[in-house]
């Protein structure tokens, strides 16, 4: 403490040399600290997208900031202070550069962050999902959280007991949040396995309807009946899914009767032209195209259809079966076939 108090006190006898030299470092920190700035991240090679300025980038404003605050270090340290105030300046020092990474590492986590843009377009989520909302601020309050830690470790503070009470009240959170963690548990297996994203077509057991929004907590589902489903990410990851939107072909298959009193031959005839049908429809594939006769029944004789279509949405398949239905119907118009219905035959005792 007397080094603090002399070096005051002699200031008057300071070298005011070195006094000039420290004060022109902390002026040509100021002055190149964008420079420098711009040439760590072109050797980095962190660079904006389009024609945007370096500038711009969130990651610019803390390494600007580092520079500037190892001008103002580096000129005390050419003053060659006492140690008292040494040990001072070295902990600021600490604290800061603690802080400007913090900083620099929360600026990354930035949801509108081209590192976390980069991370959505690898996994496919798409643009606005909540999940990605919460994981980033989750993330930076991590590290800032971390940070504190570092700076009070640094201020020599005792972390050991601090630890143990974030320890036990960590355990009392998890107990009393048992539901909500086995959700962000699930809400994670989604994001990271992919089994659907936003906008997709999928069915959980009964419910079945498109992808509206997807959190770490739940997964809202919009039904074809327009009711809104919120099911808990829990229970997705302990459910089957089936996602339809990632058909790459649809199959569509069914029956349809003959009238008993329709002649054999022409069975066979309306058959070939249905399957000609099929086979000049725009929209159906040649693939594992089949028109059966597959049984006879009490009713008529059965004919087996199955077919497959490019278009997997929902709106497009039932577009696609409903032209098909049309031209099957106006086929056996033309072959002047009638379809049966349920009969039953009662018989009168005398």
């Amino acid at each position: 403490m007397n080094d603090i108090f002399n070096f005051f006190y002699n200031f008057k006898n300071i070298n005011y040399v070195n006094l000039a030299i420290s004060v022109l470092i902390i002026v040509i920190f100021q002055i190149l600290s964008k420079t420098l700035t711009k040439l760590v991240l072109k050797i980095l090679n962190i660079k904006p997208k389009k024609k945007k300025d370096i500038s711009e980038l969130e990651i610019f404003s803390p390494v600007n900031s580092f520079f500037k605050v190892l001008g103002i270090y580096l000129a005390i340290l050419y003053l060659r202070v006492p140690n008292d105030i040494w040990l001072v300046v070295n902990k600021i020092f600490s604290v800061t550069l603690i802080f400007i990474f913090a900083r620099t590492f929360s600026s990354l986590l930035n949801e509108d962050s081209n590192f976390v843009k980069k991370i959505q377009n690898k996994f496919e989520i798409a643009k606005g999902n909540s999940a990605i909302s919460i994981l980033t601020k989750a993330g930076q309050i991590i590290i800032y959280i971390i940070a504190i830690f570092l700076i009070l470790y640094k201020l020599g503070y005792n972390l050991g007991g601090l630890l143990t009470s974030f320890g036990v009240l960590g355990v009392i959170i998890t107990f009393a949040a048992q539901d909500t963690a086995k959700n962000l548990f699930g809400g994670f297996v989604i994001l990271l396995d992919k089994p659907f994203i936003v906008g997709d077509w999928i069915q959980i057991g009964e419910i079945e309807g498109i992808v509206e929004d997807l959190s770490l907590r739940s997964t809202r589902i919009r039904t074809f009946k327009d009711a809104l489903i919120t099911i808990p990410n829990s229970t997705i990851s302990n459910e089957s899914i089936i996602n339809w939107s990632k058909m790459k072909i649809r199959k569509i298959t069914f029956d349809i009767e003959f009238e008993l009193s329709t002649p054999l031959i022409k069975v066979n005839d309306v058959i070939d032209k249905i399957y000609l049908m099929l086979q000049e429809h725009p929209n159906v594939l040649n693939k594992d195209l089949q028109v059966h006769f597959e049984k006879i029944t009490e009713n008529g004789y059965s004919i087996r259809i199955s077919y497959f279509v490019q278009n997997t949405t929902y709106i497009d398949y039932l577009n696609i079966r409903q032209n098909v239905n049309y031209k099957l119907i106006q086929t056996l118009e033309n072959s002047k076939v009638l379809l049966a219905y349920p009969s039953r035959s009662i018989y009168l005792k005398k």
